[in-house]
């Protein structure tokens, strides 16, 4: 259940605690639907955003509005749920601690002379509940997290190393037997930069496959293969007007102040088409300054994109992508994404 509950008392940083949502008197939600089952929800991610404008030049930095801060539960967390047919219940337990990690992300206003008149600086941080355990009658299913991932930073943008993704699950009968035993093997895409930071990767599901009970032998399963075009780091400026990759170089390159300004194209007298972030085509315009473009480009658009999975009987499907098209202005153009 997604429900953004506002409260400005929440705090969410690091060591304050893992009963603030408690604390705060919202203890849980129950919905019953039309059948008489009723849905408890009890547990909660938590997220904190917040942003502050700023002057920015060369040689001069400072605060155009206060730092905003929006504190928030996020998400309410399914932790019963109640079968008036057979008087049973199914119940969710959750972790804790909560898995932290916050991201940044800055944009900039620029003046006519290429300068930049303000900063906007946004982060977002997050701390959430990972499902432990499913309980019922008939038995109960355990999910582990083993894998630790580099793409997630931490409090202080490091690599947040007690955020793990989903590696195993486990199915017990009534008798605590496991008749079930499912695996999952990820992988790290690292950034056309070949950076190390956080942003710099990018988690891959590589295999499911299920193992045999104890973990001693394994039955196989599905692989995933990926396009292996690289993508650039997370919010880089190097992408197209959708997000998508576009293999851009910048020119010139930027200031040591790191500014990146993408070109418009400036059609005169064409309403709400009359700035547009690629040139159509038409000559009817005006190129105003930038040193990146944020046109599409069918060669990087597929960077990392799910391409083949391969099925436990040796079959296997292979995923093929279009690229959307459309007129504008009265001009086609394409590439510009994919559907």
């Amino acid at each position: 259940m997604k429900a953004w509950l506002y409260n400005s008392n929440l705090d969410l940083h690091p060591g304050s605690g893992d009963v603030i949502a408690y604390a705060q008197g919202l203890v849980s939600t129950k919905i019953t639907n039309t059948h008489g089952f009723v849905y408890t929800f009890s547990d909660f991610s938590l997220n904190v955003n917040s942003n502050q404008v700023t002057s920015w030049d060369e040689s001069n930095f400072s605060p155009l509005q206060p730092l905003r801060v929006n504190r928030f539960i996020d998400t309410q967390k399914l932790t019963t749920l109640f079968d008036p047919i057979t008087n049973s219940s199914v119940h969710f337990d959750y972790h804790l601690p909560y898995q932290q990690n916050e991201f940044w992300k800055t944009k900039g206003i620029f003046r006519p002379d290429q300068t930049l008149g303000s900063k906007n600086v946004q982060t977002n941080f997050h701390k959430k509940r990972t499902l432990k355990k499913i309980r019922f009658d008939q038995g109960e299913i355990v999910f582990f997290y083993e894998f630790t991932r580099l793409d997630l930073p931490d409090y202080s943008g490091n690599i947040a190393l007690d955020n793990k993704a989903l590696s195993k699950i486990i199915v017990k009968d009534v008798h605590g037997t496991v008749i079930k035993d499912i695996r999952f093997v990820y992988s790290h895409i690292r950034s056309v930069e070949n950076c190390s930071q956080p942003e710099c990767y990018r988690l891959v599901l590589d295999e499911v496959y299920f193992a045999q009970p104890g973990g001693t032998n394994s039955i196989p399963g599905y692989t995933l293969e990926y396009n292996t075009t690289k993508l650039p780091k997370r919010n880089s400026w190097v992408s197209d007007f959708l997000g998508y990759h576009n293999g851009e170089v910048a020119s010139p390159a930027p200031t040591t102040s790191g500014h990146y300004i993408p070109k418009t194209y400036h059609y005169p007298n064409s309403g709400k088409y009359s700035f547009l972030p690629f040139d159509i085509g038409n000559s009817n315009y005006t190129q105003l300054p930038g040193n990146f473009s944020l046109a599409s480009n069918e060669a990087y658009v597929r960077a990392a994109l799910l391409e083949k999975i391969t099925y436990p009987t040796g079959g296997y499907t292979l995923l093929e992508s279009e690229s959307n098209n459309f007129i504008l202005l009265g001009k086609p153009y394409r590439e510009a994404g994919l559907e």
